[in-house]
């Protein structure tokens, strides 16, 4: 067979019920990344914050993504304590991260008006840029969150004051409860309004079209034009607005696809239907926790046995090519159908 049921996953599936810590942080220091050997938010003491940190769960538990401690906290001007501030960090736009290391911080911001809240982040970019972004701007809008809202840090910067609530999705190891609740709120603000359920209809997210990336199957056209022959509904998430993938999501289809942060978007209702073809026998454990926590409706399956692995090259770290997609084909629609 070349499509197998996945039984194992990388790193750890732990799905947490209560709530994140939040940390109010005094006379602490912001030192974005790329202004020294030591980046992150510091205590007085030269100490990380430890809510402020980003870890990862794979190949290490608790792998921190930030420096945990700056020998020597530069003398750097305090910002005006007229607002109420909230960390979010270095922001990492591509999709999936900012669902795990950004927005998985503001679950905590308060609800009140928004005059005085200021959240605060570093990136290469302006605020006004960042905004650009279709599915930041749906998100933030959601939130009753806009551009003044936010700060941008270039340098080195102290707080008297700052809240940091710690990330509730934690890459490869953990997911708090009060995250998907969270984005089940963002997703009723994007899409107030039912849609027609389709629980039968089978959609496949390629990524055929995508020009860099992670991860790519080479000749997955070949597969596409099998299984739209098929009746199988053929999405390419990257061509889509971010509120037609919610309306997507929202009607609820079997969606099938390999392995790709596009697959996270069911988190913005609960319990969807999901197919995550893996290209090894280990399953990302990321879409077991989103799947989980969700209460998805999701099955793995192990492409491995099927695929031949080409290595990098054409702006992928990995190429893939089905080596017969047609009984590849026969198989997944006898798994999905």
């Amino acid at each position: 067979m070349l499509l197998k049921e996945c039984t194992s996953f990388s790193g750890r599936r732990l799905i947490l019920e209560n709530l994140p810590p939040i940390r109010h942080a005094q006379d602490a220091v912001f030192i974005p990344r790329g202004d020294g050997p030591f980046w992150g938010l510091f205590e007085a003491s030269g100490r990380s914050v430890p809510e402020a940190l980003n870890y990862t769960g794979f190949p290490k538990l608790h792998t921190p993504l930030s420096s945990l401690d700056c020998p020597a906290l530069p003398d750097v001007p305090t910002l005006s304590d007229k607002y109420d501030y909230w960390y979010i960090g270095e922001v990492n736009l591509q999709y999936g991260h900012f669902l795990i290391e950004n927005l998985s911080r503001l679950w905590a911001i308060p609800s009140y008006e928004r005059t005085r809240l200021r959240i605060i982040l570093s990136y290469h970019e302006e605020i006004e840029n960042i905004f650009k972004y279709d599915y930041f701007k749906s998100i933030m809008e959601a939130l009753h969150l806009t551009q003044e809202n936010f700060i941008q840090i270039k340098a080195p910067t102290r707080f008297e004051n700052i809240k940091v609530a710690s990330a509730a999705f934690e890459d490869f190891s953990l997911i708090y409860r009060v995250y998907a609740d969270f984005v089940h709120s963002i997703g009723r603000y994007v899409l107030p309004y039912k849609v027609d359920p389709q629980p039968g209809r089978v959609l496949y997210f390629s990524k055929e079209h995508l020009r860099a990336g992670k991860t790519r199957i080479g000749n997955e056209a070949e597969l596409t034009n099998i299984l739209k022959d098929k009746g199988v509904g053929i999405i390419f998430p990257e061509q889509m607005s971010f509120r037609e993938q919610i309306k997507l999501w929202a009607s609820n289809p079997i969606v099938a696809g390999f392995s790709s942060a596009s697959l996270y978007t069911s988190l913005f209702f609960p319990r969807r239907n999901t197919v995550t073809l893996s290209y090894t026998e280990n399953v990302n454990v990321n879409h077991v926790l989103v799947d989980d926590v969700n209460q998805n409706n999701a099955r793995y399956l192990n492409a491995s046995p099927g695929l031949e692995a080409l290595g990098a090259g054409d702006g992928f770290q990995m190429n893939y090519r089905i080596q017969n997609v047609q009984k590849f084909a026969e198989e997944f629609l006898d798994m999905v159908m």
